[in-house]
């Protein structure tokens, strides 16, 4: 399996073969790790749920790589709006696409989107046994720091303040963020 030919574009409303594709690849555990609590199959409202975006407060990119019937989904991340600039972010990883970087990809490219539309801190529900995914919080996001909220760890992951775009550049010849999303004919 080779991530090379890895793509990134935004999940969008009519996506729910890929939402469906995504949790099929899901082991029980890692169902589990995703949503804290078993889930056997995807039921309508959380299908519902995962599919209601709207582009600015309620948004997820998708991970392809090509396939042998076109592009093949291999992960999701979502963005939900808390506040003015807070969100709570998820993330999802079929099994057979673990480790080789994908997650990574998926949660730079949803920071670097976060910072661009004025988010300053993001915070993820973690499970503790799901060290893998806290480990990948804590890199992707230099600074992030762990507290307990109930039986999970709420995870304060901040956004790096050069992907604002409120905040004004430091060095007047400071280049704006690689592009995150690859082109794509669908919209968000």
């Amino acid at each position: 399996m080779s991530t090379e030919l890895l793509s990134i574009r935004h999940l969008t409303t009519d996506d729910g073969v890929t939402v469906d594709s995504v949790f099929a690849g899901l082991s029980e555990q890692s169902r589990y790790l995703r949503f804290h609590a078993p889930m056997p199959r995807l039921s309508g409202s959380v299908r519902r749920s995962l599919l209601a975006l709207d582009g600015h407060d309620r948004t997820a990119l998708v991970a392809e790589v090509p396939g042998p019937s076109g592009p093949l989904p291999v992960g999701i991340a979502r963005l939900g709006r808390t506040g003015r600039t807070q969100g709570e972010i998820a993330i999802a990883v079929i099994d057979e696409w673990h480790g080789l970087g994908i997650g990574r990809r998926l949660l730079t490219d949803l920071a670097e989107l976060a910072g661009r539309s004025g988010y300053t801190l993001l915070h993820a529900y973690v499970l503790p046994e799901n060290r893998q995914v806290l480990r990948l919080l804590e890199s992707v996001f230099p600074g992030a720091t762990r507290h307990w909220d109930g039986w999970v760890l709420q995870v304060d992951c901040p956004v790096n303040p050069e992907m604002n775009p409120r905040r004004q550049p430091r060095d007047s010849a400071a280049t704006s963020p690689r592009p995150t999303v690859s082109a794509s004919t669908r919209t968000h």
